[in-house]
């Protein structure tokens, strides 16, 4: 199945409910599933129902696990079988071609929420203020796990990186939140559209990215949704695919991005030139910028032999007046380079992501400065 074109970039008005379908994707995955399901039933907002899609697993093994829990959920299942594997997209349509309810989530067999995950992201969008964000997202954990002896043992966790209202320009650079957070509301489905099937993966940040086409992404702050991931090496049903398939991944995210550009291309070919104006302006100036770092960490070596050797030939007083003067200049030629980093980073925001590819040259200067930004960090007392 694939997804329908977009015809307006407006939002469409919204009505409130209550009503969420949840949608279960899962495939041979006895251990991770019951923590799925508790998940849902303990929620505090109880006006779900969910749609559990066995995308080509064991169907008996399955029946045999929902049958305890079949009469506490009183009604509130559907289970979609597949016979045979179609991918997460796929089987996220099965279900979603079923919903009637207000609002939608995807809620993989391995991840879980808080209790309050639900009321607080329904309250959210039926607050009137919030009617034109078409979905919200919570703060989110990362649970890195690994299982051993048919036991699931949690490793650490960490929150997921920097949460806030859904910024489009940063959306384009790569997708903000895993599904587990993000709470849709199902008016969406006539406008965006299903999922991408096509997409072995990747498939929610190339929806997410139709989806702010529309409209915003909301924010509550709190964090009320948990990204479980099993440690690298796993490589079995219950692997990730960020973790085990980064190859697939980063492939994918580079097809992805090229279909992208072609579209936009196609249907506004006069940004072809200008992408090219704006790309070249920014390598320039990426270029003038890796050459200053070269040459302030030159000065920076030069300057620390001088001083060891001061301390070495000199007393203290001259150490002290060469250390004044070095950090002097250092301090405004370092004030100097980060205002320039970000007006770069400014003009890099405005492009979107129609230049993603070629901004890459700017990270791999900033992950390859490590030591330098470390030395810098030192003299300026930061760290």
């Amino acid at each position: 199945m694939t997804h329908h074109p977009m015809t307006s970039n407006e939002p469409e008005d919204t009505v409130c409910g209550s009503s969420v379908a949840v949608v279960t994707r899962t495939k041979d995955r006895p251990l991770l599933l019951p923590r799925a399901l508790a998940s849902v039933l303990s929620q505090k907002h109880q006006n779900w129902h969910l749609y559990l899609v066995n995308d080509g697993g064991d169907a008996e093994a399955l029946e045999g696990i929902l049958q305890a829990y079949r009469p506490v959920f009183a009604g509130r299942l559907t289970v979609i079988h597949h016979e045979t594997r179609q991918g997460m997209e796929a089987a996220s349509n099965s279900a979603l071609a079923l919903v009637t309810e207000d609002f939608f989530i995807i809620h993989d067999d391995d991840d879980s929420w808080h209790p309050e995950f639900l009321s607080a992201t329904v309250s959210f969008l039926n607050v009137p203020e919030n009617s034109h964000y078409l979905a919200v997202t919570t703060g989110c954990v990362v649970i890195r796990e690994i299982i051993e002896n048919d036991q699931v043992r949690q490793i650490d966790r960490q929150v997921w990186g920097k949460h806030s209202t859904a910024d489009f320009g940063r959306m384009i650079f790569g997708n903000l939140f895993p599904p587990i957070c993000l709470l849709f509301r199902s008016c969406v489905l006539k406008t965006v559209g299903m999922f991408d099937a096509t997409l072995p993966v990747l498939g929610d940040w190339e929806y997410n990215l139709r989806l702010m086409k529309h409209g915003d992404i909301g924010f509550v702050s709190r964090k009320l949704a948990f990204y479980h991931q099993r440690v690298a090496g796993t490589f079995s049903a219950y692997s990730n695919t960020t973790v085990d398939h980064n190859d697939a991944h980063d492939l994918q995210n580079i097809l992805l991005r090229n279909r992208l550009l072609r579209e936009c291309f196609a249907a506004e070919p006069h940004l072809f030139a200008l992408t090219q104006t704006l790309t070249k302006r920014v390598n320039d100036e990426a270029e003038g910028l890796h050459q200053q770092a070269f040459h302030l960490k030159q000065i920076i070596n030069e300057r620390m032999d001088i001083l060891q050797e001061t301390i070495i030939r000199h007393n203290a007083d001259a150490l002290a007046a060469q250390l004044s003067d070095f950090q002097h200049e250092s301090r405004y030629r370092l004030e100097k380079l980060e205002k320039q980093l970000w007006h770069l980073e400014v003009q890099i925001s405005r492009l979107f992501g129609l230049i993603n590819a070629l901004v890459r040259p700017i990270r791999w200067i900033w992950r390859k400065a490590g030591p330098l930004r470390k030395v810098i960090a030192r003299l300026r007392g930061r760290i």
